[in-house]
């Protein structure tokens, strides 16, 4: 039989540094594990807020085309009323009509009534008309004194003229 010798006090000393080494090294690949997942975390946000911005922009994309479906509908049933009307759409030139907020002096105002109207050889599709008083207390109708002597006008449309035929 063997005789057992009796641990010495280097044996333990060598076995707890051997244990605070192994320690020391899973603690070291614990760190950089958590490191690494920390930077695929980092990198999972990224990801999520450019989806999220690309699902924002894929948004008002859907919605600026739904409205240019409808505007292109729109001028497709002007293009069939000319049509059926008897109006050949070649025989006109479309011009666009943008005027915004302008001071127009009132005596003029009745000749953009009359230019905005539909006439012989001249057809205009308002989307927009507002003439406004440039004060509250001013009346629209009927100048009186002490009233602004021009009025606020925006027009917009398309403005189509015949051409020579």
């Amino acid at each position: 039989m063997a005789v057992r010798q009796p641990i010495t006090g280097s044996f333990i000393r060598m076995l707890i540094m051997a244990i605070t080494v192994i320690a020391a090294l899973i603690f070291w690949q614990a760190s950089q594990y958590a490191v690494a997942k920390n930077n695929e975390y980092k990198q999972a946000l990224k990801t999520q807020q450019a989806a999220k911005k690309l699902n924002t922009n894929y948004q008002r994309i859907i919605e600026q085309y739904q409205d240019f479906e409808a505007l292109n509908k729109q001028r497709f049933n002007v293009s069939n009323d000319i049509a059926q009307a008897g109006y050949q759409p070649s025989k006109w030139i479309m011009r666009d009509l943008k005027v915004q907020g302008a001071a127009i002096p009132r005596e003029e105002i009745p000749a953009y009534l009359v230019g905005a109207s539909n006439q012989a050889g001249y057809l205009f599709i308002p989307h927009r008309f507002e003439l406004r008083v440039p004060y509250a207390e001013d009346d629209i109708f009927s100048w009186v004194t002490g009233d602004s002597k021009t009025l606020n006008l925006s027009l917009k449309g398309q403005y189509y003229i015949r051409r020579e035929q």
